[in-house]
């Protein structure tokens, strides 16, 4: 919840400094466009990272006015977009004690918490605004994604120096999903130079390239944005008894 709070502070933040307006290189940049609605994704007050897609923070002056309550650290430093309470455990040994608690590490999700001594310390799952850190750095004491890229899944294959799994840039994607897109994952395209004649980026996956429901058919019959899709409502499902639910265009059994 904290995280959650932190993250509001910084968009009103940001929102008091700047209008809300559509930026041009906000359009030119496609982490941070909708290719199926033709808009921009980033909201009021945000700002887009060639990187990291739409942040709420592009550095630490942004963040300076988050003086902490509740006994919880001020979340003063711009780390990936948001403002945060570390980038390292130097940074919690200015607040050695956290909601009433001791906190010395800095975990991957950038805030100070409790030291971990094993992998049981840690959250191996995301809880409400907590992303998963099942790893656990004996060193620092910080619940990390992973500790060398191994670790990592292979759409997000590179274990950065905070201990969060992602890439870079396009270099280190697969070829089954050569871009590297917002929050660091690899996808097949951003746009439609990515995919193949005849086809457009839809949702960072390459279907066939359509203007209305007339020039799709098949299995994928709906024309959502550019692309072929199965589905875009429930309401495309219905002759689909057994999987009447529109779940990432794909209609499933279970919303």
């Amino acid at each position: 919840m904290l995280r959650v709070a932190v993250l509001a502070w910084s968009c009103l933040a940001l929102v008091a400094m700047a209008q809300c307006t559509n930026s041009s290189t906000w359009a030119n940049s496609p982490l941070c466009w909708d290719s199926r609605t033709h808009q921009i994704i980033c909201a009021c007050g945000e700002a887009c990272d060639d990187t990291l897609g739409c942040v709420s923070c592009q550095r630490d002056a942004e963040c300076a006015g988050n003086t902490g309550d509740g006994g919880y650290a001020p979340a003063l430093f711009c780390v990936e977009g948001a403002c945060s309470q570390c980038r390292s455990n130097a940074d919690c040994a200015a607040h050695p004690v956290v909601g009433g608690a001791p906190a010395p590490a800095c975990w991957t999700d950038h805030f100070c918490h409790a030291a971990c001594t094993s992998s049981q310390d840690c959250p191996p799952q995301a809880v409400d605004d907590e992303p998963a850190a099942p790893i656990c750095d004996t060193v620092t004491g910080a619940c990390v994604q992973c500790i060398q890229s191994s670790d990592c899944p292979a759409d997000q294959p590179v274990c950065n120096r905070y201990g969060e799994c992602g890439c870079g840039s396009d270099a280190d994607c697969p070829t089954t999903a050569p871009r590297c897109a917002a929050l660091r994952t690899c996808v097949p395209c951003l746009d439609a130079s990515d995919c193949g004649a005849g086809e457009a980026c839809d949702n960072t996956v390459c279907r066939p390239a359509c203007h209305g429901d007339a020039d799709c058919g098949g299995d994928t019959p709906v024309c959502d944005g550019d692309g072929c899709v199965q589905c875009a409502t429930d309401l495309n499902c219905g002759d689909r008894p057994a999987t009447p639910y529109c779940v990432d265009y794909t209609c499933e059994a279970a919303p």
